[in-house]
């Protein structure tokens, strides 16, 4: 189906992000975009309440809650979690001290606080944005994810969501495994006096559906719609079947700024050209988002960190110089050909594009952190690891993509969508690339033999047959 492109499409409705401090966070965005609730661990909500697991209960620019049933709440919680039928021999305030612990998700290093793990809706509830990212108004993440669902649906008509998926999910999860129900009900029980409501705010940006035909928003409904899945859903325990949520959602909030920052930039090398320029000039010449040099190459020539700086910053520019163009113009609504012809006659546009492209940037701090802590490894050690990003530090100035085994358990298993499936190392490189980024083959070979999922002969070239993880 052919899409009718404006001027509009030009600018990618993408809101300025900040970094999620935790990758449980994007989950938890989801969640209350799907889920609502008035009142949690005793506290009415309102502006300014921050919603943290695990942490202390300060007050700085927002009040923080802390969920987690404390020391004169264990008792009750145990009571809970004993009517829920679990049977165990020991008191309940004990009860409630283990499960409390096992919930925890992933310690940020110098962290003020844990999140829970978010294996539910109610356990998602637990914590919100705003003590997640500790400011009152953070930017809307969940509407930024929609936004990228969005962008990799074919259609409008289509009306599911990243978010109402992961509820149906969940749903499904918590009528496979009984010992995760009762944990729920009664953290429900316990925490949400006022109960838990379904309030689904819908798609974000549908009219943007089919739109754009780069970009890793494809892979991110086709791994989220595997994930999320029945046989999926099943066939993964719960807390990897989060963690897989987790990655999905944070590799694609990563690169879906890094493909904006290209998209602008192949934009204005465009517009700056003496032939006339159109939209596929434009998306036929985007570069890798990520450059995957082989493992065989010094570190300096692995490193990412200075190109994903640089072309960050100087996208910021280019974005604000077209969008002030299109709205100065009035082009939002003129066809996409007409807007770009326009765009080339225009000499002090070209002179201001030509002066965006050849300096550093006007720094995008806050979008340059947002796509490193989403994309790199976050605590490399102990009890509490990141096992689950792409790019791994390398001293204080290199950053290199180093995926650990866990990471390349998702990326390839859900490239199938059926899980005990055997598909081919062509299946994977394509997806990789649908991501954003082309690993050398040799050494993707021996990473998915060392994961122990390479099958057949590293010879077979594409056609080396890869297991799923599960």
């Amino acid at each position: 189906m052919n899409k009718k492109r404006l001027g509009r499409h030009l600018t990618p409705p993408l809101a300025r992000p900040q970094y999620v401090s935790v990758p449980e966070g994007f989950i938890t965005a989801l969640a209350w975009h799907y889920f609502d609730t008035q009142e949690v661990a005793g506290q009415q909500l309102g502006p300014g309440i921050g919603l943290r697991y695990r942490g202390d209960p300060l007050k700085k620019k927002v009040t923080y809650v802390i969920t987690e049933p404390d020391v004169s709440e264990l008792s009750d919680f145990g009571e809970d979690l004993l009517l829920s039928g679990i049977t165990v021999e020991t008191q309940p305030s004990d009860l409630a001290s283990a499960v409390s612990n096992s919930l925890l998700g992933i310690r940020a290093p110098k962290g003020t606080f844990q999140p829970i793990s978010p294996l539910t809706p109610a356990m998602a509830l637990m914590q919100n944005m705003i003590g997640i990212q500790g400011a009152a108004h953070p930017p809307d993440l969940s509407g930024i994810l929609e936004t990228m669902f969005s962008f990799g649906m074919p259609d409008a008509e289509d009306q599911r969501t990243a978010s109402k998926l992961w509820a149906d999910a969940s749903e499904t999860r918590l009528g496979l495994d009984d010992l995760l129900k009762a944990l729920s009900t009664s953290l429900e029980k316990n925490r949400f006096s006022k109960g838990i409501q379904v309030k689904d705010r819908g798609p974000v940006n549908r009219e943007f559906a089919g739109i754009y035909g780069s970009g890793p928003f494809n892979w991110f409904v086709s791994a989220w719609s595997n994930l999320t899945s029945p046989a999926w859903t099943a066939a993964l325990p719960a807390r990897v079947w989060s963690d897989w949520a987790c990655t999905i959602l944070r590799m694609v909030f990563g690169m879906g700024y890094l493909w904006e920052a290209a998209w602008y930039e192949s934009l204005a090398r465009r517009i700056l050209r003496t032939q006339a320029v159109t939209w596929d000039d434009i998306e036929s010449n985007l570069e890798d988002l990520l450059p995957w040099q082989s493992s065989s190459s010094g570190v300096q020539s692995r490193d990412v960190a200075s190109r994903v700086k640089w072309r960050i910053h100087r996208s910021y520019r280019i974005r604000e110089t077209i969008s002030k163009w299109i709205g100065d113009n009035g082009m939002h609504d003129q066809e996409v050909d007409q807007v770009l012809s326009a765009m080339g006659q225009d000499d002090e546009l070209r002179n201001n594009l030509r002066a965006d492209l050849s300096s550093n940037g006007t720094p995008a701090n806050n979008a340059l952190e947002a796509v490193r802590y989403a994309l790199m490894v976050r605590e490399s050690r102990g009890q509490f690891a990141d096992y689950y990003g792409l790019l791994k530090s390398r001293g204080t100035r290199y950053l290199v993509p180093e995926p650990g085994i866990e990471w390349l358990a998702v990326v390839t298993s859900l490239a199938s969508p059926t899980p005990g499936a055997s598909i081919y190392l062509a299946d994977v490189t394509m997806s990789l690339e649908m991501l954003g980024t082309r690993p050398d083959r040799q050494d993707l070979v021996m990473m998915l033999e060392e994961a122990g999922l390479a099958r057949g002969s590293a010879d077979a070239d594409q056609g080396v047959s890869v297991a799923t993880a599960y």
